[in-house]
């Protein structure tokens, strides 16, 4: 799963099941009405287990 993605996944804020809302944002970019599975639950984990915790406070841009 590329960064900008998966970035962009976990500060959309997550309220259903995590493939419901994988499933959902990546038809949400390609502007899909159907939705279809392009990132699994496991891929997304794994992405975000490669993210180091120290970077996540530089890549916070509102404050």
């Amino acid at each position: 799963m590329p960064l900008p993605a998966l970035l962009a996944s976990l500060v959309s804020g997550l309220c259903k099941s995590l493939q419901a809302e994988l499933d959902g944002f990546f038809a949400r970019l390609q502007q899909q009405a159907a939705l279809v599975r392009h990132v699994s639950a496991q891929a997304f984990a794994q992405a975000r287990a490669k993210l180091r915790a120290d970077a996540l406070p530089a890549l916070d841009v509102i404050s």
